[in-house]
């Protein structure tokens, strides 16, 4: 057996399809998280698990209890050479074959063999070793060579530059189907860290039947997902499901962002925006954890707004710089009546309420704030103007705990 050393797709089908020859049933080749690189195309006859795997271009989320039962995984890392999956005729899963590819002593990837028209050739055990040691040389050449090129393609499908016709097919997209964009910032942990993180975080997505790209960019990694099955409308619960999986009880050290779910190749650059937008207003706002545009998108927006003010000191505070001058308790006092009066809509019972004062005692605090601040309620734009001052205010210097 022989492989061309070069990265190009028709050499490692051609790869594909030489293994499934010489041993006598139908192949496929995998990377870590098993995402399909390739597939052999000379066996008419399929099971359902090989045929879901090449459409979705990754192992289906249906079969991955029976790679756990198997413990694939851990064989392939404590060093078998050589795996064999009984056939589970109940989910239409035909008997295989597994050697996991090695280079450096690290598992890069795998290749699969399927029994399907008959019983596979006595020397298969072998010639799937030999096949594996051949591979490692395509995939030497792909994390060499093909990583700057995938990069700087992704950058351009992340901000809508290039041939969008030319980075669909190099990315096996297709023009018309949906995804969106994750933005995951782990500035907060250890680089050891922030590999296991994106580590788990993809195979979370492999499970939950998410077909992604991703882009490493210093502490900020980009995804792009899509549905494996195209079913657009579980994309975004699959995504927020895997990132919850992702984050368990460590949802302190995380910031994830979550653009919208966006139909066509070319608008891939807008979902990323917007899960910029997202993160950029949970830095803002001390926020952890993970939000989705669509459900912040009024704090979003607010956000924004109220940074774009900030450029004019004075527009921005007005009024309450006159807080100032005053001491802590009565400075905090007027801000959390001005706060109670907007959050209960200028409902003076139901702020008393939330405050824990009399009615009469909340109307004569806010009557003493509007007089010593020179306010004007009544006026709809001033109220606009104060509320956005107000919350800008108690982003800066939050109120102190009673």
């Amino acid at each position: 057996m022989a492989m061309n050393e070069t990265h190009a797709d028709v050499d490692i089908f051609s790869f594909a399809n030489q293994i499934a020859s010489e041993l006598g049933g139908p192949v496929t080749i995998e990377d870590p998280s098993w995402k399909v690189l390739a597939y052999s195309t000379i066996h008419d006859r399929i099971d359902s698990a090989r045929r879901k795997t090449i459409l979705g271009h990754a192992v289906p989320s249906d079969y991955f209890n029976l790679l756990e039962q198997n413990k694939v995984i851990e064989r392939f890392k404590a060093g078998d050479d050589i795996l064999e999956i009984p056939e589970k005729p109940s989910i239409k899963f035909s008997r295989r074959l597994a050697a996991p590819i090695r280079l450096n002593n690290e598992v890069v990837g795998s290749i699969w063999l399927a029994e399907s028209s008959g019983k596979l050739n006595c020397e298969s055990e072998n010639l799937l070793k030999r096949a594996a040691g051949v591979a490692s040389t395509y995939f030497a050449v792909r994390a060499k060579e093909s990583s700057p090129e995938s990069e700087l393609f992704l950058f351009q499908l992340l901000h809508g530059e290039g041939d969008m016709a030319f980075l669909a097919r190099y990315f096996h997209l297709s023009p018309k189907s949906s995804q969106l964009v994750v933005t995951v910032d782990l500035n907060s942990i250890s680089h050891s860290s922030k590999s296991l993180i994106n580590s788990k975080f993809g195979k979370n997505l492999t499970e939950a039947g998410i077909d992604y790209r991703v882009l490493e960019q210093s502490d900020i990694t980009h995804y792009i997902c899509a549905s494996s099955d195209n079913n657009d409308l579980l994309l975004l619960p699959r995504v927020e499901k895997s990132v919850q999986k992702t984050i368990s009880n460590e949802i302190s050290h995380f910031k994830i962002a979550i653009g919208c779910v966006k139909k066509g190749v070319a608008e891939i650059h807008e979902s990323r925006s917007e899960a910029d937008r997202v993160l950029n207003y949970m830095k803002t706002n001390l926020i952890y954890g993970f939000a989705e545009f669509n459900a912040t998108r009024t704090q979003v927006v607010l956000s924004e707004l109220i940074l774009g003010m900030s450029e004019n000191h004075e527009t921005l505070i007005g009024p309450l710089q006159r807080l100032d001058d005053q001491p802590a308790t009565d400075r905090d006092e007027a801000l959390s009546t001005l706060k109670a009066h907007y959050d209960s809509f200028g409902n003076s019972s139901e702020a008393a309420r939330v405050l824990g004062i009399h009615p009469n005692t909340f109307r004569y605090r806010l009557k003493r704030t509007i007089d010593l601040l020179g306010l004007n309620l009544s006026d709809p734009e001033s109220r606009l103007m104060l509320e956005l001052q107000l919350h800008h205010e108690l982003s800066v210097r939050p109120l102190q705990k009673s």
